[in-house]
């Protein structure tokens, strides 16, 4: 940045504060919003902690216009992984948190939808994701992950907000261990209450959704209770996959009811990251024997057979063939354990995964709020 616009910036910090008069904070802060929508307007903001503290300020200013500004601009910093460290490095950072997970559980609260935004966009990263866990499973928590998950699954308990980010935020808060046992835990019917919004149309949500089933998949201690009468998971997993083709008796006999005799204009899931995530959580589920063997008498075969001959996102391809070799081969030597995640992975795969995951962090979305 122009060693001009710089002094412009220092010029305008006496106005991005609280105590600033209205008029003038309100045109600060309208700057810094156009600043941090630019990828050298955020460096910059980022290398001044004192722009971040001020910006965090006014997002719990007393003016309304003042306090919508300084969220949209906090949701244009949370983008990057760089503004990501910068908020949450702030001093203000804890009582920024504290009041953005306050209101955006508050019917009627009118920047609902930003907020849910930022906290999508702040807990994309593992250590920040981690904070704000322990500070909703904490002691006092200003929020706690019941209300978060009430709120989300109560469509318009906000009738000025959608609070479809919600469901992205959750999903970022699944990588946390803690986080997936309050998820999975058997007496409170979270993930049970998630389901029913994989046929949502809202794209956000269920990308959130199907993130937070993926996640919650890679705990293969809860594999049998997931695929158990409980939560009958696998049905949620295929039905987005499944198309209109027509099976054979037998075959159809075999699967789960929900997948038998669909309409015939049925469509599979639009979005290829939500697809590559049910999949995903579908290959997690035959980690144990028990797991693959439900799979495979649940005729979870042949819909993917058929939805892999739909797929046209090549990036899913290494995935659906993975699932497919386990699905049709051979069960492990019996000197071999029959937990996949306890067999040595080659090298030359490892890296093949963690280039798809990479991939996949990019399909992403990220949710930025223009000036």
């Amino acid at each position: 940045m122009s060693g001009g616009k710089a002094g412009v910036n220092m010029e305008l910090l006496p106005f991005l504060s609280s105590s600033a008069r209205h008029d003038l904070k309100f045109l600060a802060i309208k700057y810094f919003v156009g600043l941090s929508g630019t990828v050298d307007g955020r460096l910059f903001i980022n290398s001044k902690p004192v722009y971040v503290d001020r910006i965090i300020e006014l997002a719990s200013d007393n003016v309304t216009d003042v306090v919508c500004e300084a969220i949209s601009c906090l949701v244009n910093l949370a983008g990057d992984p760089n503004g990501v460290n910068s908020i949450m490095n702030s001093q203000l950072a804890g009582q920024l948190l504290d009041s953005v997970l306050s209101n955006v559980v508050m019917k009627g609260c009118a920047l609902a939808d930003a907020l849910a935004m930022l906290l999508s966009n702040l807990s994309r990263e593992a250590s920040a994701a981690e904070r704000i866990v322990d500070k909703l499973i904490g002691a006092d928590p200003p929020t706690t992950l019941d209300q978060l998950v009430q709120v989300m699954c109560l469509v318009g308990f906000n009738q000025m907000a959608e609070l479809h980010f919600l469901a992205p935020f959750l999903a970022n808060l699944s990588q946390v261990t803690s986080a997936r046992k309050y998820f999975m835990d058997k007496q409170r019917c979270v993930i049970q209450r998630l389901l029913p919004f994989m046929k949502h149309k809202s794209d956000v949500r269920r990308q959130g959704v199907s993130m937070i089933l993926k996640n919650c998949c890679f705990d293969y201690e809860y594999h049998d209770w997931l695929l158990g009468p409980e939560v009958d998971i696998l049905p949620c997993l295929l039905l987005p996959l499944a198309g209109p083709e027509e099976f054979d008796e037998d075959d159809m006999e075999k699967l789960p009811a929900d997948l038998q005799y669909l309409e015939p204009d049925k469509r599979r899931e639009p979005l290829a990251i939500v697809r590559a995530n049910l999949v995903e959580a579908l290959i997690q589920l035959c980690a144990t024997a028990n797991g693959r063997n439900f799979l495979r008498q649940s005729n979870t075969y042949i819909i993917i057979r058929e939805y892999h001959k739909s797929e046209d996102k090549v990036m899913n391809h290494p995935m659906i063939n993975n699932l497919v070799d386990i699905l049709i081969g051979d069960e492990p030597s019996p000197t071999l354990s029959s937990n996949l995640k306890e067999l040595e992975v080659p090298q030359d795969l490892q890296e093949q995964f963690s280039n798809y995951s990479k991939e996949e962090l990019k399909a992403l979305s990220t949710g930025t709020i223009a000036e």
